[in-house]
């Protein structure tokens, strides 16, 4: 569970699993694009005279603090593959360096009132169904959940998305899970709440075929 690529060595039950990631280490939120992860202990003024690149620590022996930086696309393949962490109380630094937890952040979208507006958060979820717009492009991402948001990606998020995904097909979208750092959008015409990402670094999916097993 301490692995930010999905993959555990830890052994024990997913509660151990969940106490050891909760005390030992703070997750540092990154885009979809970023480069590999790196490990950072805070607070060993040694690191750069021993030449471990990125590493420092902070308080006594036993209580050191591991930070790791968590890009977009590793954070949605563990919330899809490890139910476990999901309800983790891990610590989950921001971009604007405030400070929260994975349970706390990172929102299934059919569990929200999209009647009403929701603040900035980490919404992720499962895509039952997927409807491409004939008459302004791009395509909108539905919910299998009734009265829960959808996602209106514009015609270039699409083909940035579809890019990303190597696939031309948009129907190769249904059944894939998202993730999106943002918030609610409404129209004005109709009062629909939605979700309208902009930003390819923080709108990431993964095919269905990526977690055939879940």
């Amino acid at each position: 569970m301490a692995s930010t690529d999905g993959e555990s060595s830890t052994p024990g039950s997913l509660e151990e699993a969940d106490t050891i990631v909760a005390t030992d280490s703070v997750f540092v939120l990154q885009p979809s694009l970023a480069k590999a992860i790196t490990h950072v202990v805070e607070g060993d003024d040694h690191s750069s005279r021993s030449g471990r690149t990125g590493r420092r620590h902070t308080g006594p022996e036993g209580k050191r603090t591991t930070r790791k930086r968590l890009a977009l696309n590793k954070l949605l393949r563990r919330l899809v593959r490890e139910p476990g962490f999901r309800r983790s109380q891990t610590t989950l630094l921001m971009p604007d360096n405030s400070s929260t937890t994975i349970r706390e952040f990172c929102v299934p979208a059919s569990t929200i009132d999209s009647a009403r507006a929701r603040p900035r958060r980490l919404y992720w979820d499962f895509v039952g169904y997927v409807r491409e717009d004939e008459n302004e492009g791009g395509a909108w991402l539905n919910l299998s959940t009734k009265g829960a948001p959808g996602i209106r990606l514009n015609k270039s998020m699409l083909a940035s998305v579809k890019a990303n995904k190597k696939i031309t097909d948009t129907s190769d979208l249904t059944g894939c899970t998202f993730l999106y750092y943002g918030a609610l959008t409404r129209k004005a015409a109709t009062g629909r709440y939605y979700f309208a990402p902009q930003d390819p670094e923080w709108f990431i999916v993964r095919l269905k075929k990526q977690d055939a097993n879940r």
